[in-house]
């Protein structure tokens, strides 16, 4: 059950009293929102799930593009990528946008490690001494992969030497340019590269291995969260948690119409039976919001994030997220 009954029952007694959630004004809160294109948020996108006292303008973007965007359009909620959030959050550069715990995107990345076939590489041991590319070193999925490689192979993050291909003069050449030529030996790269000349996966059965790593971890990696205008938070202390409510109620709507006729189907030969195994593994709130439900994976988050040098100082939970919400749950 959503624990927001507190909230629901304040906005209620404001209501009565002709303020409602967008305190005195009459109008709704209107919010210019960008996230990625997502089910679990489409009943957000069509308004068929609605913020208690906002009018969103919703768009639906790429990451890279929000993150470019964000400066000159001054988004007032926006999904962001939790580490270089974090990176600057630990380097104490002022924040704009403050965090609250609405996990879009987690996904596990052994499926993104590419690598040459003319390298001897068939295990992540053979790794060691290699060059390997990334787009942005401090990314999650990099991260993530890093501590895996430390925590499974007993590779260190030093062990490897690391092509960071967004730093540098431009014009920077890309993953598949850089693995093509020779000039590294793997790459991670989300997706299936073209044009990279003979490259397979690492991990052949990466699947196979992040589900037993999670019955081991229960850790879900965590990307990216949503981020709200912190002045608009000073301006509007409910909005924190009507967002929350929100977010969670167009996920709980999506997530329980999967599998069934409710849903469209998904046009994949095994897509059902790919669900009833996550549930089976997973349970079926696989895919939770709000801190307390997710102890492990913020922790091994920030402890990767840390010993891999991305952080300055560690970071604690309640210091991270807007503190209204650190004891929301949506179950």
């Amino acid at each position: 059950m959503i624990k927001y009954r507190h909230c629901f029952w304040v906005g209620a007694i404001l209501a009565a009293m002709g303020g409602g959630f967008a305190g005195a004004k009459e109008t709704e809160l209107p919010l210019e929102v960008a996230t990625q294109n997502y089910a679990h948020t489409r009943l957000l996108q069509e308004r068929a799930v609605k913020v208690a006292g906002c009018e969103l303008h919703y768009q639906t973007l790429s990451l890279s593009t929000i993150r470019h965007q964000a400066k000159a359009k001054k988004f007032d909620v926006m999904e962001v990528e939790l580490l270089p959030f974090l990176s600057r959050l630990a380097d104490g550069q002022p924040q704009e946008y403050t965090l609250i715990p609405v996990f879009l995107l987690r996904e596990f990345p052994l499926r993104d490690i590419w690598v040459r076939t003319d390298r001897g590489i068939k295990n992540p041991q053979d790794l060691r001494g290699k060059r390997v590319g990334v787009d942005v070193y401090g990314a999650s999925g990099a991260t993530w992969i890093r501590k895996f490689l430390e925590s499974s192979a007993t590779i260190k993050t030093e062990d490897i030497v690391w092509v960071d291909v967004s730093t540098g003069p431009s014009p920077h050449k890309t993953l598949e340019e850089l693995i093509q030529s020779g000039t590294v030996d793997a790459m991670i790269y989300p997706g299936t590269p073209e044009g990279a000349g003979s490259v397979v996966r690492l991990f052949k059965n990466y699947a196979q291995i992040e589900q037993e790593l999670f019955k081991v971890s229960r850790v879900f990696p965590l990307a990216t969260a949503l981020a709200v205008r912190s002045d608009l938070i000073k301006e509007n202390a409910w909005l924190p948690e009507a967002l929350f409510m929100a977010f969670v109620e167009a996920k709980r709507r999506a997530v329980e119409n999967l599998g069934t006729e409710n849903e469209p189907k998904i046009p994949l030969p095994w897509g059902p039976e790919s669900y009833q195994l996550t549930l089976d593994l997973m349970g079926k709130d696989y895919w939770s919001y709000g801190v307390p439900n997710n102890p492990r994976s913020l922790k091994a988050l920030l402890d990767g994030a840390f010993e891999q040098g991305l952080l300055k100082r560690e970071l604690k939970v309640d210091e991270i997220f807007e503190p209204s919400t650190l004891q929301l749950m949506d179950q």
